[in-house]
């Protein structure tokens, strides 16, 4: 018995071209019968000309829909209707956990965004992995906005700058000292690239 051989392709949408890219396939046969291919990996930029073009989310938490990579966290609705979270215990602090959810990673050259809600100043701790800044959260009866650049994180010790925010896998804010991050609302987490028209500093009102 001979079979015809058939020749299929398909697209894979890639956000970027030098990540791997996995895939398999089934071959479904009129006799219930299903045959599976090997499971394989390539990197899309070893294989020739390849372009990204899956879009890839940047709200690490919006709000809408959803608590996204954050824990220990409760979502409320701040002024002006604008969805977010405060944090659930003050001493814990909120942490997202990115080696669970991957597709929350950093993009190349990215920067931290995130909008804030409190009428009390506050300083906080924002540390990533082993990277620690110092964030003021200045008072407002309005929504506030801050980016933060990888060169804000320190190391702890040798206060060496982090040249990017790519392969974090943990975030973490905690308040410093005896700041009450509880009364803070945080919302519209995302990463921006400096291309992007995001306010710059902390304390531009929204």
């Amino acid at each position: 018995m001979r079979t015809k051989r058939r020749d299929l392709s398909g697209a894979t949408p890639s956000g970027h071209i030098d990540d791997y890219v996995f895939g398999f396939a089934n071959i479904n046969y009129d006799t219930t019968v299903v045959v599976s291919i090997d499971f394989n990996a390539v990197i899309p930029s070893k294989l020739g000309e390849a372009a990204a073009t899956k879009t890839m989310p940047d709200a690490i938490y919006t709000g809408d829909g959803g608590l996204g990579a954050w824990m220990n966290i409760a979502e409320v609705e701040g002024v002006g209707g604008i969805k977010g979270f405060r944090c659930m215990e003050n001493k814990r602090g909120a942490t997202a956990d990115f080696a669970s959810n991957p597709k929350w990673k950093a993009p190349r050259r990215a920067q931290l965004a995130f909008k804030f809600y409190c009428t009390e100043p506050q300083t906080l701790i924002l540390t990533a992995d082993d990277w620690d800044a110092e964030v003021e959260i200045t008072a407002s009866d309005r929504w506030q906005e801050i980016v933060i650049p990888p060169g804000r994180l320190l190391l702890p010790g040798s206060q060496k700058p982090r040249p990017n925010w790519e392969g974090i896998s943990k975030l973490q804010l905690k308040p410093k000292g005896h700041a009450e991050i509880s009364i803070v609302v945080f919302a519209q987490f995302k990463w921006v690239v400096p291309e992007d028209t995001a306010p710059k500093g902390s304390g531009s009102p929204k």
